[in-house]
């Protein structure tokens, strides 16, 4: 009688350590396609960035140094945005 209850005791216990695995995978799951999502929204809108931009021509500014710094700072704010979403 005592090898059949520890039997069903030790049953029990490995269903609850399954269950509660399955439960941390779950958890892990939703957040990894939280986090993908989130992603690929803002990978869209980098996108969508990079071929929106519409600076002003060179002729419009005083120093032609102005818009290309402008545009250099803009295109490296935008390329490290995308690629920290890729991490």
């Amino acid at each position: 009688m005592l090898a059949a209850d520890k039997l069903q005791l030790q049953s029990t216990l490995k269903q609850q350590a399954t269950a509660l695995k399955e439960k941390e995978f779950n958890l892990h799951h939703n957040n990894f396609m939280t986090v993908g999502t989130q992603a690929a929204v803002l990978a869209g809108l980098d996108v969508t960035m990079f071929i929106e931009f519409q600076p002003p021509p060179n002729s419009e500014w005083q120093f032609v140094i102005i818009p290309r710094t402008l545009k250099f700072v803009y295109y490296v704010c935008i390329t490290s945005a995308f690629c920290a979403n890729i991490l």
